[in-house]
């Protein structure tokens, strides 16, 4: 009986990885679109020249977004541990721990380098932490569902 489990386990895993996958590929490309259409200020071969650079600073930061994406939804298969699914904040984490750490550094980014006189010159930042927050959201909305799921599904798992 614990292997029917198990293979249920697997399965249930299974899906909410490639809806997780999924959203992260979708987020990576929506965030590619938002980037190449930003404006640029072509005034000046100077102006145009930090508009490349910072085009190419957001590509690099749009791969850094989908490697974290795809580590924290390859993270999402430490739930097939029992110790790890029937304790709560250990699953959390598994849901929710690498994007909070990257919302966490992107804000400490982004008060380190914030221009207090008013321009924004940190637009790839904040564009890159929507996009972090936006995938945080929807894990958070994935392990609500899966822990409403699991406690459902398998009785004798527990929550803390």
């Amino acid at each position: 009986m614990k292997s029917v489990d198990y293979q249920r386990m697997k399965k249930l895993i299974f899906r909410y990885w490639i809806v997780n996958a999924l959203i992260a590929f979708a987020l990576f490309i929506i965030y590619r679109v938002v980037i190449s259409t930003s404006d640029s200020g072509d005034e000046s071969f100077f102006e145009w020249f930090l508009a490349i650079l910072e085009i190419l600073l957001s590509l690099g930061f749009s791969l850094v977004l989908l490697g974290g994406m795809l580590l924290s939804s390859l993270l999402l298969f430490l739930n097939l541990f029992e110790k790890v699914r029937n304790n709560f904040y250990l699953s959390m984490l598994t849901f929710l721990g690498i994007p909070m750490i990257g919302i966490i550094y992107i804000i400490w980014m982004i008060f380190m380098t914030v221009d207090w006189s008013g321009e924004n010159s940190i637009g790839f930042l904040t564009t890159f932490l929507i996009f972090a927050a936006v995938y945080s959201l929807f894990n958070l909305i994935q392990f609500l569902r899966f822990r409403k799921r699991i406690s459902s599904a398998l009785p004798n798992s527990m929550d803390v």
